[in-house]
């Protein structure tokens, strides 16, 4: 069974790869930048519940 958190882990660690491996555009190193940051809060605060 797949849970929330089983998910946005993979997530998080799929842009990680992508920040520190790849050579990509500003514009969208931003975004994944931003999109990492914003899993990495919402999974602090699932983790208030658990």
């Amino acid at each position: 069974m797949k849970t929330l958190m089983d998910n946005s882990s993979s997530k998080i660690i799929e842009g990680r790869k992508l920040l520190n491996h790849k050579e990509i555009d500003g514009k969208v190193h931003k975004l994944v930048q931003e999109y990492v940051a914003m899993q990495e809060d919402s999974v602090e605060k699932l983790k208030k519940f658990l």
